[in-house]
């Protein structure tokens, strides 16, 4: 999202008459008869449109209102991109470990055997040969360095088993929205194992993808599991940092004129108005009408406004009609593209 106040270059606090005042300074100086060439069109072009924004009070409480809850989400998406790399560093770590054990456990396997075939032709070797266990022991040590760094990583301490201690596995649980939203019981199938085996796992309240369960089996301390929650995809609910997401089509009408709609919530239905000159993708908060929270209480819904043209495209004098609104774009919708998406 371009911010329009540092192409102007004044604060979002700037009065109308600063606004209007530092567009005329660089519309003057940036204006393709003063300063001709490609930069210093898409310059003039870029402070235009800023100014189109920012010089209208409406349009400029509206483009405020977005500009925050912009500087908010990339916020909260920082923080889950941090949350996220840190859990992904730890699954790298733990099976990194799993492998070198597995490995660490096959060479000293592969060696007692070798000590077993070769003890066979002596009795008095038999009695005196040990296996040989200093690789195992070795990388079990290593082992249990990584699996406290690793432990830390993901729960916050660290842990004291060793290598006599449970075994540990990582299993990604995949949970409806549902079951996200209200949380319950729920069977998961252990595939890993030999044999197969079911759990029965209890999924909190407005649980999230990459929501972290630790179990450990009933009765013993050899068994120890983290499960990783990963919510499905919904055709128009999604869980997000904010809250719970509801896209909610409404008709190109209900978008120019603005319009009081019934949308449904996780309870009672609600009655939401529809701003005049609404656009795709423009959210309505309802407070604490969301999913249940996991410290108690409950979040906030959004309900994210999606323009819908009408099916009947081929009927006469759609095309004719539709064509009739390109008079009333002031400039190309797509100005603020760049010419590559990483720009």
């Amino acid at each position: 999202m371009e911010n329009y106040y540092k192409i102007l270059g004044v604060s979002p606090k700037a009065s109308p008459d600063d606004i209007r005042r530092a567009y005329r300074i660089l519309a003057r100086r940036y204006h393709p008869d003063v300063n001709p060439g490609r930069a210093s069109e898409e310059k003039f072009k870029s402070i235009a449109a800023a100014y189109s924004v920012l010089g209208d009070d409406r349009k400029r409480k509206s483009y405020d209102a977005e500009l925050q809850r912009a500087a908010r989400q990339q916020s909260q998406q920082a923080k889950q991109n941090s949350y996220s790399h840190r859990n992904e560093a730890a699954f790298n770590a733990y099976r990194q470990y799993e492998e070198q054990f597995s490995s660490a456990r096959r060479r000293s396997f592969d060696n007692r055997r070798r000590d077993a075939r070769r003890s066979a032709t002596s009795n008095r070797e038999r009695q005196l040969r040990k296996p040989d266990n200093s690789i195992l022991t070795s990388s079990l040590r290593a082992l249990s360095v990584l699996s406290k760094r690793v432990t830390q990583s993901l729960f916050g301490r660290e842990t004291t088993s060793d290598a006599s201690g449970p075994s540990l596995a990582i299993i990604e649980v995949v949970v409806t929205m549902q079951e996200a939203i209200n949380g319950g019981k729920k069977t998961v199938e252990i595939t890993n194992t030999t044999p197969k085996k079911k759990i029965s796992v209890t999924i909190p309240q407005g649980t999230k993808t990459g929501s972290v369960i630790r179990m450990r089996s009933k009765g013993s301390v050899e068994e120890e599991m983290v499960l990783v929650i990963r919510v499905a995809s919904h055709p128009f609910l999604s869980l997000q940092p904010k809250g719970l997401v509801a896209e909610v089509p409404v008709t190109v009408n209900e978008a120019v004129s603005g319009a009081s709609i019934t949308v449904p919530t996780l309870d009672e239905p609600a009655v939401v108005k529809i701003p005049p000159g609404t656009q795709s993708g423009y959210e309505i908060r309802l407070k604490e009408r969301g999913a249940p929270l996991r410290e108690g209480g409950r979040g906030d819904l959004f309900i994210r406004i999606l323009i819908r043209i009408p099916d009947a495209t081929g009927a006469v004098g759609f095309k004719e009609k539709a064509q009739e609104l390109e008079r009333y774009y002031e400039e190309s919708v797509r100005r603020h593209l760049k010419s590559t998406l990483l720009e």
